[in-house]
């Protein structure tokens, strides 16, 4: 590896050198080559910057070898911003050295549109000009560099995927290290498949094209994952190195990676199509195999009772020792709804302890479930036990698993957990348990401070009257103008209207902006016991509002937290339900898509050749 670097970089130092020479000594008029810097636009440099993406990525490669590394936390962060400034500095003077070494009246037009105009030969032909055996030297630094980029991209996938099957995300077979090399063995193999593969099937420059699409997915991946690890465990990591002026950084590249995306979509839709039928292909192996090992390995469902027939709408509910009362909230709920309730009970293990070896703990903990079995329940209930060293896992993978549309849990476990509350897919419910819950449950009042979690719990307040026979009333501290709060009173009126609900009463307490917690709070204790229903607030950096924590900690009466997902309503099992009826209705759309049912039909009866008529009735008579 070493002696192919040094080789490749010796060899790039022979052609800076040629370059330069003829600068300096041969042609004169250099500096006209640079005069039309922009000959094709800001447009132009746009596309290059998506098509020669790829060529500075290898530093990505550094972070992949951090169980290789010597004091990782120290090297990999310098050993990056070495490798990019090396590489940058290198394109640079070689850029340089070729455009304005290469003279116009011999290549016949200026050096750039010569070097464009020959594409990958480019190089090889302006060597030509510069110094003896030039197109060779470049020919043999061609092979070099591609022997460094093969080892360097073999070196990188095949350790992803030594690190995805340690993880269960791939077959566990590819975290195998080789006896004597102590390498991934199938990884690497696996990894030379494919590359042989897209190799012989693609163009070269389809195969760049759609590789820098997929690297331009990939890092605005990596910023969004930077900005969430910082926000979820900023305060417990240690860091090497820690990125200067967040979140600027980090956004910025996820809008320009973006930005080069959409560019590469107009100047090379093929690209697109590649990496996303490569994408498609990697989701539909997560979501048939991975998903189910990682479930299996992280957090398995040691038991399960309920019924085989599923409902649609599913609320799970994590048990605890106010599940008796969760039950009833979550059974009113699921009435309502034509739905199904699913009590979760969690068996946090030691991690000293293996999973395996844990399997003791599921009879008490199913036995845990006996007093909420006994009840007379209205809708279908199931119960369900999960081992696992982390409660976290264990929820998000319940809801993953199950398609859960609603989580009702503590609302203390829920509130200082930001992984779940960042990663979950479905509704969540927080209860934060009163003293009179079940004298509260007559009485419901909603706090409404018109956005979406307080629009979803109005919805809830209406189930619950309807299921319970509640009375429910409206609460909205006004801080605003007159005019404002009209406008707020009329999006109520709108969601009543669109959620059917009959009119109900609505108090406005008037407030000043600094003083509206203590006067909502002296409604809440001064009025007969009821139910508060509130959401979770309409802060951007914060999971729930500074009202709602003041409220809770302050109130002894029973409140539900709501926190609406945006991602709850378009749970892949709703997919189809919900684009069939547009399908329907786009008449070219439908018809594509009876077309593919008829290839689909078509391609089945070749691999499996039905029996003629003919032939059927000619069999019948013998």
């Amino acid at each position: 590896g070493s002696a192919i670097t040094f080789l490749q970089l010796a060899i790039i130092g022979v052609l800076i050198i040629a370059g330069l020479y003829a600068v300096s000594f041969t042609n004169h008029n250099w500096p006209e080559n640079f005069q039309d810097f922009f000959p094709k636009g800001s447009i132009g440099i746009i596309i290059a910057m998506g098509l020669t993406f790829i060529a500075f990525e290898g530093y990505e490669i550094i972070v992949q070898t951090g169980e290789e590394v010597k004091n990782p936390k120290r090297n990999i962060p310098r050993a990056i911003f070495i490798s990019l400034v090396v590489v940058v500095v290198l394109y640079i003077v070689f850029t340089f050295a070729f455009i304005g070494g290469l003279n116009p009246s011999q290549t016949g037009e200026d050096p750039w549109k010569f070097i464009g105009g020959h594409k990958e030969l480019g190089i090889i032909e302006g060597a030509k000009f510069l110094l003896p055996f030039g197109a060779l030297i470049v020919l043999v630094g061609g092979i070099v560099s591609t022997l460094s980029a093969l080892n360097a991209t073999t070196f990188s996938s095949s350790r992803v995927a030594f690190a995805m099957g340690r993880h269960y995300t791939l077959p566990v077979e590819f975290s195998t290290l080789h006896k004597k090399y102590h390498t991934p063995h199938y990884a690497t193999i696996a990894s030379g498949v494919i590359m042989i593969i897209v190799a012989l099937l693609l163009p070269l420059e389809q195969i760049a094209l759609a590789a820098s699409v997929m690297f331009l997915f990939l890092f605005t991946q990596v910023n969004i994952a930077a900005i969430t690890i910082r926000r979820l465990y900023g305060h417990k990591l240690d860091y090497g190195f820690k990125m200067p002026f967040f979140p600027v950084l980090p956004l910025i590249g996820i809008f320009t990676k973006i930005g080069l995306a959409i560019y590469l979509l107009i100047y090379n839709p093929l690209s697109w199509l590649i990496a996303i039928i490569w994408i498609l292909i990697g989701f539909s192996i997560y979501k048939i195999y991975s998903v189910k090992k990682e479930i299996e390995h992280h957090a398995p469902l040691v038991a399960s009772e309920g019924p085989k027939e599923r409902k649609d709408y599913r609320i799970m509910v994590v048990f605890d020792q106010h599940s008796a009362k969760l039950a009833k909230i979550a059974s009113a709920i699921a009435q309502q709804k034509d739905g199904e309730v699913s009590f979760l009970n969690i068996v946090t293990i030691p991690t000293q302890l293996p999973l395996t070896e844990a399997q003791k703990f599921t009879e008490p903990a199913m036995r845990s479930f006996d007093d909420l079995k006994k009840e007379a329940w209205s809708v279908p209930c199931g119960y369900l036990i999960r081992l696992t060293h982390d409660t976290t896992e264990a929820i998000l993978a319940t809801v993953e698993q199950q398609g859960v549309n609603l989580l009702i849990m503590d609302f203390h476990s829920l509130k200082n957990n930001r992984k779940l509350l960042s990663l979950t897919t479905c509704d969540i419910m927080g209860v934060h348990m009163g003293e009179n819950f079940h004298t509260e449950l007559s009485n419901i009042v909603v706090s409404y401070d018109k956005g979406r979690h307080s629009n979803m719990g109005l919805e809830i307040s209406d189930i619950l009257a309807k299921s319970l026979n509640s009375k429910i009333r409206i609460v909205r501290g006004v801080t605003g103008s007159p005019e404002e709060e009209r406008d707020i009173l009329a999006k109520l009126n709108e969601r009543m209207f669109d959620l059917d609900i009959k009119k109900i009463p609505i108090h406005k307490i008037p407030s000043r902006k600094e003083n509206v917690m203590r006067d909502l709070l002296a409604h809440f204790n001064s009025t007969i016991p009821e139910i508060i229903i509130m959401g979770a607030g309409n802060q951007s950096d914060q999971a729930f509002s500074p009202k709602t924590m003041e409220i809770i900690e302050k109130t002894k009466t029973t409140i539900f937290v709501i926190r609406d997902s945006r991602l709850s309503s378009i749970q892949t099992r709703y997919f189809w339900d919900k684009i069939a009826p547009r399908i329907r209705e786009n008449k070219f759309a439908y018809r594509m898509y009876l077309d593919l049912l008829r290839l689909v039909y078509f391609i089945r009866t070749k691999r499996h050749p039905i029996e003629s008529d003919d032939d059927y009735f000619i069999s019948k008579r013998k």
